[in-house]
């Protein structure tokens, strides 16, 4: 997993036990409030719950979203999966669904060493022999965003296996 979505793992947990805990002590606030009918304080922790609730709440579909994506990279690298029909089919998922979900976890740079090519995502070594045992044309492409360098092939659209920028040769 990137170290990007890592930390993006451990913010959202962050501010889910910050929601959660703000949640519960809106709760206790609210409840001596109403118990030595102080209304400030009573207003206070409705608000206080009002604030935790929503933070636990607004970070839930990113928790899920982030799970579907461990999940395609799980089918891509340890089943061996590598078409959008057959990920979807493993997901459960339409097609659709499946394709949107493989350019977010490229987006993510949670696919590190895997290039797409149409509908199928191969790993980058088996792609390049592929290629060069078709008999095409391989370059040497510098990437411009992360600087790395990789083999291509001339007459194609390339991707970067690395940060998943395309370049034509």
């Amino acid at each position: 997993m990137s170290k990007k979505i890592q930390r993006k793992k451990e913010m959202i947990k962050f501010i889910m036990k910050v929601g959660i805990g703000l949640f519960f002590g809106g709760i206790l606030l609210t409840l001596i409030g109403l118990i030595a009918q102080k209304t400030a304080l009573t207003v206070v922790g409705v608000l206080v719950l009002i604030i935790g609730a929503f933070l636990y709440v607004y970070e839930m579909p990113v928790v899920h979203e982030i799970k579907e994506l461990e999940k395609v990279c799980d089918c891509v690298k340890s089943k061996g999966v590598s078409t959008e029909k057959d990920i979807a089919s493993q997901l459960s998922v339409t097609e659709k669904k499946a394709r949107d979900l493989i350019d977010k976890a490229f987006r993510a740079e949670m696919l590190l060493g895997y290039v797409r090519k149409g509908q199928s995502v191969y790993l980058y070594e088996e792609y390049v022999s592929q290629k060069e045992q078709s008999g095409k044309i391989a370059i040497a492409i510098n990437c411009q965003s992360c600087g790395a360098s990789f083999k291509g092939f001339k007459g194609e659209v390339n991707q970067c296996p690395y940060c998943a920028s395309c370049y034509n040769a």
